[in-house]
């Protein structure tokens, strides 16, 4: 992976790193003893190891004076009792070695130092080969290992660090990352570890220095190794760098970077403007000063000391009550060209000598625009780790009605605890062209567009580009004809086999008076529709009622079965798989939610067998939804922890892929992924904020409370705002898009940012997308640029009506929304996933079913998602197949009857499930159970009908309603003993209610296991209505639904095929899903 800087003995400055100072240099004459000791060494009696290692620089006879970063007065004593290595091979050395294998690796003492070499290995890790001295330490007190050696080669790599051993767990003092010394050919190299060690009530630590050598290639020349403890006092020329360090957090490319915007960035002019204390308003520092020069805030005259040290400002901050950020700030008064969506970049540079200090700094308005930040931006938060030059920014684009923008820039740090240094403010334009979130370009449940009626045709494009791809799909096709389409202002396009349709539409209304052609194979995707369209048809006028189904770790082989045996013949539109990518070890349904690299290899299938899935899912009329993980990888095994948490790679996947802390990939053509690619702590990169487990808040990020930051459940977080992680996360979107992948459900998706969802998301044109959402009001900008939500909510409110007291059954009657931040049409209705099965699951038997059918017969809702799922008895519990103890397990297929059917748990005919059944290890498939295929037919021709009249009689247990003129549907509340305040109703007789349909047999929908050979011939419920529109014959079963539509009569009724649609009513055709475009 690629290696942190290496603090040499010529200490460049970077950002996150400690401040640095010149030191002193060995003097003339120590200089010229060295040199006449090397020039005279053939004459002398040297050892030839001294003389020549092989190719390997010598170390010096005088030892090199090393330049450690504490200041030379404040070094202590010498800590190691050998820093020379000359006891290596005597018999009572001071250093111990340990080997993975023995012989793996030789120490020679050469006098004037080590002579190390390593044999080559497979699977090398740091930790393999360690030279270890035992050190006892004071705490509350900094120290500063450092380490001198050199190669013949470049790139050997040596890892070191002061750690707690095995005791402790291998864990590095003062919570750092091991250094790292990586040689140079033929020179020697230092670098240094630096590190503080907190207080204890015993006062002592004992440790030892750990030099690892598992890595170095070929042989080593190891000169000294020097622990002494830093007593220095921190003086504030130590705050900032003497020259100004580079400002390394620009995002902008450095050659679209404007001039400097702000007078004096580095304070070296040597003064401040005038202070301003306000009378009693704590938070409103005035504006309004010379623009260019900087004036000091304070909430009273002597609440912060403020001085120059050339470069930076240095500020003292009084102790004081209720402390606030905002109570002592810095501001300078600026004009911005606010014209063409200009962008900028703020940044700052600090420092501090307190621990966990912050600074939080924006532009904004000042009291002329009520203190609005630019561009509507959150302020930056920046926390500054002791002693460590820490650098932020914060970034804005002004869409501003006037040309200029009087603003200020404002750096607040009030709540300081030590002394806070501002080494250099700056402000520069951005002149590179502002990189903005795609539209998302959503598929079109209407026929092709015609010209001259609302939409402007603007190009055809033909070629084998547009051809079907090497997996038989449209998609890669799809995409081309997006990226024309974009380059072209186009907003809608047409996809259909050789051939790509531009045009621009400008309005949704537009794109409906177009959309008249006739059918001609080809897909639609525009900005101006939605995902799951509830119109469609022509013109928009045909009702449309997404009904998906999530099938929980079931094989890719078994669920291509069952689209093309089930999910197809039944009409649902998507069918839902756990994640695809390669996970951990383990037989828990979680271990799929931890993958760690992105092969398309996981305990559901390979590869190929994901690819067949999609392909017969997609030839049945059944979209694939793929759940993705683009937050988090992997949190690290036991392994990480019994090496030391930094070291290597030794956890293994589901299909032999390495991983580590905060390290994952470099197997499969994937690149390898280390630390600074995950959100980490500043003065950590192995450590991270974590969202809280019982709140889901994270206090600790910084910003506060901005989750998208900190680790879930301890996975490394991604940095999904760098432009290399959305490279990495949208070549796995593609991969699964290529296949024919069309809908996504999207996990943890309100730990993500939208806007980078949507950078690398929306450059496919996506047939549906979901995002995993538990409650709250979502962004504005996630709901347009992202997707749906799932919400739990709805189903929840059915589930609290049917089992609570009977008073409650008249709330069945008015579900009509779920979780209230979240758009009705926006919404994803469901009963029970992965996530919520703990309360509410098949374990409630009928109870539960009849739970399911009133989710698909209310009309009210609009894409539903049904479950079906396998028999658990813990929350811990994987798929049959993967039983506690198998770290390495596959699901037992769905088709494992005696005849090859599907064995999956029978209709219940109580409540509860028996207790033999309950936590029987046996896949439940729950949208299997009869009547659900029957609703589904249902629930497509009657969703979206306004509920005309209602019939509830809670007494007795059962309430109706008909919707138009061409739906009816009852239920009978059922009987569960374990239930309070429960009774026995009995079956509920409809003869003689006045529902209001035309005369004819119906099918009770509601008995119906499928639809799949269906005409309808047979029906195992039937309902009679006479002339008058009055039940002749048909009952609703205690714990039971019925339902009826139009469509749906049987062959000997008079009044089949003559019902034709109320004004209130649109057409529709039951059983069409949104089939898969299919190119001939």
């Amino acid at each position: 992976p690629p290696l942190p800087p290496v603090i040499s003995t010529v200490r460049p400055m970077a950002t996150g790193s400690p401040a640095l100072r010149s030191e002193a240099r060995p003097t003339a004459a120590q200089v010229l003893l060295g040199l006449l000791a090397v020039a005279c060494a053939p004459l002398a009696a040297a050892s030839p190891a001294q003389r020549s290692l092989g190719g390997l620089p010598l170390c010096p006879v005088i030892p090199d004076q090393l330049d450690f970063a504490c200041p030379g007065e404040g070094l202590g004593p010498e800590l190691l009792e050998d820093a020379l290595f000359s006891s290596l091979g005597s018999d009572s050395p001071s250093w111990g070695v340990h080997q993975a294998q023995a012989g793996l690796s030789t120490f020679v003492s050469t006098g004037a130092g080590a002579a190390v070499s390593v044999k080559e290995h497979t699977d090398p890790h740091a930790y393999d080969v360690i030279l270890h001295e035992t050190v006892s330490l004071n705490t509350s007190a900094s120290y500063e290992l450092c380490v001198q050696a050199g190669a013949a080669v470049s790139a050997s790599d040596l890892q070191f660090a002061v750690d707690g051993g095995e005791e402790l767990n291998f864990e590095v003092a003062g919570g750092k990352e091991r250094a790292h010394l990586v040689t140079s050919a033929g020179s020697l190299t230092t670098s240094c570890f630096q590190f503080t060690l907190p207080p204890t009530p015993s006062g002592n630590y004992s440790a030892r220095v750990a030099l690892e050598f598992g890595m170095v290639t070929n042989e080593i020349a190891l000169c000294q190794a020097s622990l002494r403890r830093c007593s220095a006092t921190l003086r504030l020329l130590d705050l900032c760098p003497a020259t100004a360090a580079p400002m390394e957090a620009w995002r902008c490319p450095e050659e679209d970077l404007g001039e400097e915007l702000l007078v004096d960035p580095t304070f070296s002019a040597g003064h401040l403007g005038a202070s301003r204390v306000p009378g009693g308003d704590h938070r409103a520092p005035p504006s309004g000063g010379n623009p260019g020069v900087w004036h000091q805030y304070k909430w009273q005259a002597d609440g912060a000391e403020l001085t120059f040290d050339a470069p930076g400002m240095v500020a003292n901050v009084s102790e004081h009550k209720g402390a606030q950020l905002y109570d002592v700030q810095l501001l300078q008064d600026v004009a911005l060209n606010a014209t063409g969506g200009a962008s900028y970049e703020f940044c700052l540079q600090a420092n501090s000598t307190g621990e966990d200090d912050q600074v939080r700094f924006a532009v904004d308005g000042g009291p002329t625009l009520n203190f609005t930040t630019a561009g509507g931006k959150q302020r930056t938060f920046m926390g500054i780790p002791k002693g460590y030059l820490t650098t932020g920014c914060f970034r804005f684009t002004l869409h501003h009605s006037k040309p200029v923008f009087p603003g200020r820039v404002a750096i607040e740090f009030g709540t300081a605890k030590g002394l806070i240094a501002i080494c250099q403010a700056s402000m520069r334009r951005c002149n590179a062209p502002a990189v903005q979130a795609p539209n998302p370009q959503r598929r079109c449940p209407f026929p092709p567009l015609v010209k001259d009626k609302g939409c402007k045709h603007i190009a055809s494009l033909s070629g084998p580009g547009f051809d079907l791809n090497a997996y038989g799909q449209e998609t890669t096709a799809a995409r081309r004809c997006l990226a024309r389409a974009r380059s072209a202002s186009a907003d809608a396009f047409e996809i259909a086999a050789g051939c790509c349709e531009l045009w621009r539409c400008t309005s949704r209304q537009s794109l409906l008076d177009s959309a008249v052609g006739a059918p001609n194979g080809a897909a639609l995707y525009s900005e101006h529709c939605q995902y799951g369209e509830l119109a469609g048809g022509p013109n928009g006028h045909e009702r449309r009622s997404p009904v998906f189904i999530q099938l929980w770790d079931w094989n890719f082989l078994d669920v291509a079965r069952e689209c093309e045996e089930f999910l197809g013949p039944n009409g649902f539109d998507g069918v839902q798989v756990a994640p695809v990518m390669e996970h951990i070890l383990g037989c828990s349904w979680w271990t799929k939610y931890q993958p760690v690299s992105f092969r398309l290899d996981s305990r559901s299938g390979s590869r190929q067998q994901l690819q067949e899935m999609v392909r017969r899912c997609r030839a049945a009329g059944v979209q694939v939804i793929v759940d993705v993980i683009m937050n988090h990888v992997a949190r690290p095994c036991d392994a990480v922890r019994k090496v030391g948490k930094g070291a290597g790679m030794p956890c293994v996947g589901w299909a032999g892929s390495r991983f580590g802390n905060r390290r994952v990939g470099g197997t499969g053509g994937w690149p390898l992924m280390d630390p600074d690619n995950f959100h980490h702590l500043q003065r950590d990169k192995l450590r991270n904020c974590p969202v809280e487990k019982d709140t889901f808040q994270c206090p600790t990020s910084m910003p506060p409370n901005d989750c998208s930051l900190c680790d879930l459940y301890g996975m490394p977080d991604w940095r999904t705002e760098e432009v290399a992680i959305q490279e990495l996360l949208w070549r796995h979107l593609e991969e699964l898009h290529d296949m024919g992948v069309t809908m996504l459900r999207i996990d943890a998706a309100s730990y993500m940012h939208p806007e980078d969802l949507a950078a690398f998301m929306n450059r496919a044109p996506w047939d549906f997308v979901v995002q995993e959402w538990w409650g709250g009001v979502p962004e504005a900008e996630r709901t347009e640029f992202v997707g749906h939500y799932r919400d739990y909510t709805y189903g929840m409110r059915i589930v609290k009506a049917l089992t609570g007291d009977a008073s409650a059954l008249k709330d069945l009657l008015h579900v009509k929304g779920g979780n209230d931040g979240v758009p009705a049409d926006k919404a994803v209705s469901t009963l029970t996933d992965h996530d919520q099965k703990k309360e509410v699951s098949y374990k409630s038997g009928l109870e539960y079913h009849q739970q399911q059918k009133w989710l698909l017969a209310w009309p009210h809702g609009r894409s539903v998602r049904l479950f079906g799922g396998f028999g658990w008895a813990t929350a811990e519990d994987g798929p049959p197949g993967c039983d506690i103890g198998q770290e390495h397990c596959s699901p037992t297929s769905v088709f494992s009857g005696s005849d090859k059917t599907a064995s999956c748990m029978a209709t219940p005919q109580r409540s509860p499930l028996d207790i033999g059944l309950q936590d029987k290890r046996v896949w439940v498939c729950e949208h299997r159970w009869d009547g659900v295929a029957g609703l589904v037919n249902f629930r497509k021709a009657c969703r979206g009908l306004p509920v005309q009249q209602t019939w509830v009689e809670a007494g007795r247990g059962h309430l109706a309603f008909r919707a138009g003129s061409s739906c009816f549907a009852a239920l009978q509340k059922g009987y569960n003993p374990q239930a309070k305040n429960t009774a026995r109703y009995g079956d509920w007789p409809l003869a003689g209610l006045e529902v209001g349909l035309p005369a004819g047999r119906y099918c009770d929908l509601a008995s119906l296991p499928t639809q799949r050979g269906w005409l309808p011939l047979r029906c195992p419920r039937a309902v009679t209505i006479g002339p008058d529109g009055r039940v002749l014959e048909g009952f609703v079963p205690e714990g039971d639904v019925l339902a009826i539509h139009v469509d749906a009569l049987l062959p000997n009724s008079s009044e089949a095929g003559q019902h034709e649609p109320a004004g209130d009513e649109t057409r529709v055709n039951a059983g069409a899903p949104l089939r898969p475009t299919r190119l001939v």
